[in-house]
């Protein structure tokens, strides 16, 4: 895969071979995928439109351009790799066909002149760069990048908070050699993969780095159908509630759990990064897709691909409706897929479907052109989602005020909220004094602080001695408030003198709504009201769940993991209609 991952980036590839780069508008015609694009060859406009690339993840690409005038009527090209022994074999194809005398000419001179030449060349880089005589080629090699590590080093001295001497490093490396491309749309889940740590310490790298001025903070929308950004904004106050996808073609509401991304890119004092465009579809833009292929109208193709375990989503940009299916080893020969894409939607066959070899069959049974994808349904968890970064406490101490903008209301399809109280609080006033009962407050404020913090949360607002806190997860909020009531005996030795105090603690997770409540992130909704009802039913010392937060897969692995055990009981909750399902977990604290 290490030939496919360099040689799918094919913005980098046409940049380090010298293209023009290029402006893409999209079509007016209702045809999706396609685009209208221009480029400047020797101070000439030259307009064409791209059709959708296609591709099998590992073996090939290919793409075709048509010109509206000039010397050339279209150009097709791609490339194809295949194992051999001891090796891989990269094959490069042009396809040329001319407009007159001049194109006639001109057609084979430029084929030797970027396949032949160029791209072999660039191969040849590659080979000797994997046989470890030689630097990986790269478009930063070709066009050094211009940092100013004065600069540099002095930010990253300033981060606001300690981070890994190692992950820094790190950063510093990457911003300096990367290419524009790659530094210009940095995903720090993804960055953490690449360099083997964990994700929360890289998130939390860029979040510090965003703050010392190392890197720019921006939001990407994502077009729920297709993944492609559709917009970007520098804050969540710029990101409206509805946007529209030039290539899919539709409209949509902005949800910060799903469609809403966190990016990062080096800031311009650090570095001018110009990530210049040569495709709009190609395989790395999208590395989600394992299978593109765009029918024509009544066509059949199929050919055997190589699908990995897990999850798979078949979708046309033409035909309406998903298909999830679940891929598996099997010890059954000869797995097959069939997919149907008619007006009505699209259908599969998925009885023998399996990982590993498959032989693919798709057929447009419709008198439209249907661009098909299979995609891997989980390439979203390498997503720093705004839902995951607005419950990071991180991100709340340092960009208290990056809030969405006054009045208006974005979506969070899933948020799992966790509110404490205090019991016997009233009297602790009394028992102990004014002057030492708020001191005891304060200091539970930053123990529950430290517990929610370790678990990917963020404390949303206290409201008197209670405390409300997000997560982007129910078992992350499940294991903080664990860690609450485990630790709390102790706390109480430390900091409660002679009161008799318990910790009460209520979870709930589901859909909302984010708002901007005077300047700072908050959230609002049924289920925010639910969930601080549910606090109300603690006893002291214990948990308790909402339904949707014990029947959440995370959380029956925790019951399946461990000693998670819980009292089924029904409560009507203030101002909540019908009484609700709660499960009661009584935690035996460290005593």
């Amino acid at each position: 895969m290490d030939v496919w991952s360099f040689f799918a980036d094919t913005d980098r590839l046409n940049q380090i071979v010298g293209l023009p780069s290029v402006r893409f508008i999209p079509l007016s015609n209702g045809q999706k995928g396609h685009y209208r694009a221009v480029l400047r060859v020797l101070g000439i406009p030259v307009h064409y439109e791209e059709l959708p690339f296609d591709w099998v993840e590992g073996r090939y690409y290919k793409v075709l351009r048509r010109f509206e005038r000039g010397p050339l009527e279209s150009v097709g090209g791609g490339l194809r790799i295949a194992p051999v022994e001891n090796g891989t074999e990269l094959e490069i194809f042009a396809q040329i066909v001319p407009r007159g005398a001049l194109g006639t000419w001109l057609a084979p001179r430029l084929g030797r002149a970027i396949a032949m030449n160029k791209i072999l060349l660039l191969a040849k880089r590659f080979e000797k760069h994997y046989l470890g005589l030689g630097i990986k080629p790269s478009s930063a090699a070709v066009f050094k990048p211009a940092v100013n590590r004065a600069q540099l080093e002095f930010r990253l001295a300033a981060l606001p908070k300690p981070a890994s001497a190692a992950l820094i490093s790190t950063l510093r490396d990457y911003l300096t050699s990367a290419s524009d491309i790659e530094v210009s749309r940095l995903r720090p889940l993804e960055l953490a993969q690449k360099w083997n740590a964990a994700p929360l310490d890289v998130l939390e790298l860029c979040l510090r780095a965003a703050r010392a001025g190392v890197l720019d903070l921006g939001w990407h929308v994502l077009c729920p159908r297709c993944s492609g950004v559709v917009n970007e904004a520098a804050s969540l106050a710029a990101i409206k509630n509805t946007t529209h996808c030039d290539t899919c073609q539709i409209s949509f509401n902005a949800d910060l759990a799903s469609s809403v991304e966190a990016r990062f890119a080096p800031n311009p004092a650090i570095r001018q990064a110009h990530p210049a465009a040569y495709c709009i579809g190609g395989p790395a833009l999208t590395p989600q897709i394992a299978v593109q292929w765009r029918l024509l109208p009544r066509e059949t193709r199929q050919e055997e691909i190589n699908l990995r375990t897990g999850s798979v989503r078949i979708r046309s940009y033409q035909a309406p409706g998903t298909i999830d299916v679940e891929t598996n080893p099997q010890t059954s020969e000869g797995g097959t897929l069939e997919i149907r894409c008619a007006p009505s939607g699209v259908s599969a066959d998925v009885s023998r479907v399996r990982s590993g070899p498959i032989q693919l069959r798709i057929v447009n049974d419709s008198d439209q052109e249907n661009l098909v994808v299979l995609e891997r349904a989980g390439w979203r968890d390498l997503a720093a989602t705004a839902a995951l970064v607005m419950s990071l406490q991180e991100f709340r101490d340092l960009f208290p005020a990056d809030a969405v903008a006054p009045g208006q209301e974005l979506r969070l399809a899933s948020l799992a909220v966790l509110f404490t109280d205090l019991s016997n609080s009233t009297s602790l006033y009394e028992t102990i004094g004014d002057s030492k009962a708020f001191a005891f407050v304060q200091n539970h404020f930053r123990y529950l602080k430290d517990c929610i913090t370790a678990h990917k949360g963020g404390i949303v607002k206290t409201i008197g001695d209670a405390v409300m806190a997000s997560f982007p997860s129910a078992p992350d909020a499940l294991e903080a408030a664990i860690e609450m009531q485990k630790g709390w005996a102790e706390f109480m030795r430390q900091y409660g003198a002679q009161a008799d105090v318990q910790l009460k603690v209520g979870l709930h997770q589901g859909p909302c709504i984010t708002i901007n409540n005077k300047g700072q992130l908050d959230y609002f909704g049924g289920m925010i009201n639910t969930a601080a009802r549910v606090q109300a039913q603690s006893a002291g010392g214990d948990i308790l769940l909402t339904s949707p937060v014990w029947d959440d897969p995370g959380v029956r692995t925790m019951q399946a993991a461990g000693n998670l055990k819980a009292e089924q009981l029904t409560a009507s909750l203030k101002g909540i209609r019908g009484e609700k399902v709660l499960y009661r977990i009584v935690i035996n604290a460290r005593s």
